[in-house]
């Protein structure tokens, strides 16, 4: 699970969908944690950035990329997706993406046979957050999942 918060990013402009949008980019840090719900429950700190096109007050493009910090089997995270605000406060994204999986070295682990458990693999991410503005910025509580392979879901959480 990676939940993530999204500060120091530009304020966007209301969503009207006959008024332009004040600010077109933005950038935002994301800071929050990952859980992996594989074979066993694993939870890391998250760090990541994400950059966000609008083409209209209503759609976007998106750029987002995470490195997961611990005993994670999952390194980074990379994608291109679209965003929706069908309010001016809520987003939502849908991405495709790639992630890289470390290889466990481990002197406790034995090496894993199963191709799956090394290399880049290809995810689908879903997420939603409620932006809060203050000034030129905005806080926003996010909640993405990322789906991996058939069996593997990551949830993610935070600021």
């Amino acid at each position: 699970m990676l939940v993530s918060a999204l500060a120091a990013v530009p304020a966007q402009a209301t969503t009207d969908a006959h008024e332009p949008v004040e600010h077109k980019n933005s950038v935002a840090v994301l800071v929050g944690g990952s859980t992996e719900f594989e074979d066993e429950r694993a939870s890391t700190v998250t760090l990541g950035i994400e950059y966000e096109r609008r083409i209209t007050s209503v759609w976007g493009l998106a750029a987002v990329s995470d490195y997961n910090f611990g005993d994670f089997k999952r390194g980074a995270f990379l994608g291109v997706g679209v965003t929706a605000r069908p309010v001016s406060s809520l987003r939502f994204l849908v991405a495709a993406c790639v992630e890289f999986v470390e290889k466990d070295e481990s002197v406790h682990s034995p090496p894993s046979s199963d191709a799956s458990d090394h290399g880049v693999h290809s995810v689908f991410r879903v997420a939603a957050a409620y932006e809060f503005e203050y000034h030129r910025y905005t806080v926003a509580p996010t909640v993405s999942v990322d789906f991996a392979g058939e069996t593997e879901t990551i949830l993610g959480y935070g600021f």
